[in-house]
């Protein structure tokens, strides 16, 4: 007989981002804590809401799995005296004791226990247990802390109530509503009836159900031709504001128009949580502002937002202002007076070596060469205006805005803020190649400078945020598909150090490269790639797309009927030829028919890796790594797949019939010659002995 329980840790308004951490928190430890508990179930159903976390496990089990086990007792030479009480303290006699090897076991029979008397002490030490970045304590209670106050307990288990007692309260049938809406407490007939009994309480426990109330009370708030502006991340944190949402629209002073719709949307976003709204092609002077109580006359609160709002945008109006009293240049040369690095120089230093590396970088790369050029005379400029010292998410953007408004071409100044990017690890890639120019050229000039320090990550350390950096770079180097090997992106960057008496030893060059390849890796492996798979086309590649493509050709050889086989054979054939050089080897010379018949496949092969080649440039274009490729479509690529390992029966042949390692000199170098072209046709796609 299967039973569910609901249990509900109510709390004090917990941080908008621990709701989510913390009801995943609760999902990974209440079902880690009942299988260690042998109480089995069959789903387990989350809820969060800025005042609860709660948990509806279906299908648990009335009682604990019986457990029987062996134990091992003394010897059988030890005696009556020593059995006895082996038996006595598991509660047995001596008669049930069986010998085997020497040794008395015993047969232990642990019957489960009935899961409501489990589950008080289960529950009361998930309670204790719950991770948390920081916990606080309150009042008078020992026994626990958490992230804010626990305010109630709900545990029932069918109809009945588990006693659960923890953080100086015990566990009933009640629960709360809704702070304002339906303050008092009210009685759970049911674990099944939860949710509709919160709904009837203005709460709504399902955070999925509560995101789209969100967006329909935001939406409902819009008058005709309006739309909203906002980001996934607000949408996300509003929803772990409020229990029930209710949208209302504001209005503030048109006179902040006349700042950029970036400054705004970052004013409303990320300073006062409300949605922008966008009328026509231009931010309003409108928002819709999420609020979780229900008033009777919305212009109440309604002065307070947009008071509180109107403080903030006059704030940057200001900032806006007093920078557009500068030129750009002039906030370059203010760069001087900021530091980037202690050895390493200022700001000013910093994108003098950046702006002469994108340039270098762009005549490599034969991108547009002019414009690169005229972006970097104001990239980074903007680090020392009053707006992105205030607001750091907007640096780049604010560089472009200020160009625009200084008359640059918008082609050039939009590269500014496509520089930046992208800001965290996951954020967009800059969507032309100039642009990644010039964000590569800054990510190369940090961590070549860091590493010539000695300062690159340790450990889960790094406080430099260098891993951020190099996922970065490498997605940019996939993403465009630049044949730029790391190394030598490395090599350019620290010759702009050297130029300007900064010491880059080999060494440190060694490490960064080693390190954005530990990057490479990370990101191929985490879309189902083969670690083997990863190691051996880095072996194949110093350019990071080129590494990519032969990665996804590998998983599409490995599908091949036989590619093992022909992976052992392969590492055969390189493991006799590693140290000879590749040559044409004579087909007069040869003694077999396997031997001719290898020598006569050989251009065959050598072929069909060129075009296997081809075909995976095709089949796998430039993509961004930290995302799966796309696949072409119209690219035959498992038929280049064959051909090449179509060489797999000769090469079978030659092992079987042909001994390589003979006495006459002339044979054995012919076959060695043999096998070392064999070794380094199929090399160039990736040497396969390190699949292994």
């Amino acid at each position: 007989m299967s039973r569910t329980l609901l249990f509900e840790i109510g709390t004090e308004e917990l941080p908008a981002f621990y709701v989510d951490e913390g009801r995943e928190g609760l999902r990974n430890l209440l079902g880690e804590r009942l299988n260690a508990a042998r109480l089995s179930w069959e789903s387990l159903e989350l809820f969060s809401t800025p005042r609860r976390l709660a948990a509806r496990v279906r299908g648990l089990a009335a009682a604990q799995t019986r457990l029987e086990s062996e134990r091992r007792g003394p010897s059988v030479k030890a005696g009556e005296r020593a059995a006895a009480g082996f038996a006595a303290s598991l509660g047995l006699s001596a008669g049930q004791l069986t010998e085997r090897d020497g040794y008395l076991y015993a047969r232990v029979v642990e019957e489960g226990r009935p899961a409501l008397e489990v589950l008080p002490d289960l529950l009361a030490d998930v309670v204790r247990d719950l991770p948390a970045k920081r916990k606080m304590r309150w009042g008078a209670v020992e026994d626990c802390a958490f992230v804010r106050p626990v305010a109630w307990l709900l545990a029932l288990l069918d109809e009945d109530v588990v006693p659960v007692r923890v953080a100086g309260l015990e566990a009933g049938r009640s629960t709360r509503g809704h702070r304002f809406l339906a303050p008092d407490a009210f009685e759970v007939r049911s674990p099944d009836s939860y949710e509709a009994q919160l709904r009837e309480a203005y709460v709504l426990a399902d955070p999925r159900e509560r995101r789209e109330a969100v967006v329909q009370a935001a939406q409902a708030a819009l008058e005709e031709g309006m739309a909203l502006e906002g980001r996934e991340a607000l949408l996300e944190e509003v929803v772990n504001l409020v229990e029930y949402p209710f949208g209302i629209l504001g209005t503030f002073d048109p006179k902040y128009l006349a700042l950029p719709d970036e400054v705004l949307a970052e004013t409303m976003i990320v300073h006062q949580r409300y949605f922008p709204v966008r009328v026509g092609e231009r931010l309003g002077n409108r928002f819709v502002v999420i609020s979780n109580n229900r008033v009777p006359d919305v212009s109440v609160p309604l002065v307070g937002y947009v008071q509180v709002l109107d403080g903030r945008l006059s704030d940057a109006k200001f900032f806006w202002d007093a920078d557009l009293r500068k030129s750009l240049e002039e906030h370059r040369q203010q760069l001087a007076g900021r530091a980037f690095q202690k050895g390493l120089g200022n700001m000013l230093d910093k994108q003098g070596r950046v702006a002469r590396l994108s340039v270098r970088l762009a005549e490599r790369l034969r991108l547009e060469v002019d414009r690169v050029r005229e972006a970097t005379q104001y990239f980074l400029a903007d680090l020392s205006t009053q707006m992105v010292y205030e607001y750091a998410d907007l640096a780049g953007v604010m560089g472009r805005a200020y160009a625009l408004t200084a008359g640059v071409a918008p082609e050039v100044a939009d590269l500014l803020a496509q520089g930046v990017r992208p800001v965290t690890a996951e954020d967009p890639l800059p969507s032309v190649p100039e642009g990644a120019v010039l964000s590569l050229a800054d990510r190369a000039d940090t961590l070549t400078g860091f590493f010539s320090l000695g300062k690159g990550p340790s450990g889960s350390a790094d406080p430099f945020g260098l891993r951020r950096l190099g996922i970065g770079t490498v997605r940019e180097l996939g993403a465009f598909g630049f044949d730029l090997p790391v190394a030598q992106l490395l090599q350019l960057a620290a010759l702009e150090y050297r130029e300007a008496d900064v010491t880059v030893e080999p060494e440190a060059l060694e490490a960064a490269e080693a390190f954005l390849w530990e990057r490479f890796s990370a990101l191929m492996t985490a879309q189902g790639y083969a670690p083997q798979a990863v190691r051996a086309a880095r072996a194949a590649s110093g350019s990071i797309y080129d590494a990519a493509w032969r990665v996804a050709v590998l998983a599409e050889m490995a599908r091949q009927p036989g590619f093992e086989d022909l992976t052992q054979l392969y590492k055969r054939a390189a493991n006799l030829s590693k140290d000879v050089q590749a040559a044409q080897p004579s087909h007069e010379a040869a003694e077999h028919d396997a031997e001719r018949r290898l020598i006569d496949a050989l251009p065959h092969l050598e072929e069909a890796v060129r075009n296997l080649e081809a075909a995976g440039k095709a089949a796998f274009r430039p993509w961004d790594l930290a995302e799966a490729p796309r696949r072409a479509a119209g690219v035959d690529l498992e038929g280049a797949v064959g051909a090449v390992t179509a060489i797999k029966p000769d090469l079978d042949a030659f092992f079987d019939g042909v001994m390589v390692m003979v006495d006459d000199p002339m044979a054995r170098e012919n076959r060695l010659r043999l096998l070392a072209s064999v070794r380094d046709a199929v090399r160039r796609i990736a040497p396969l002995e390190l699949l292994a």
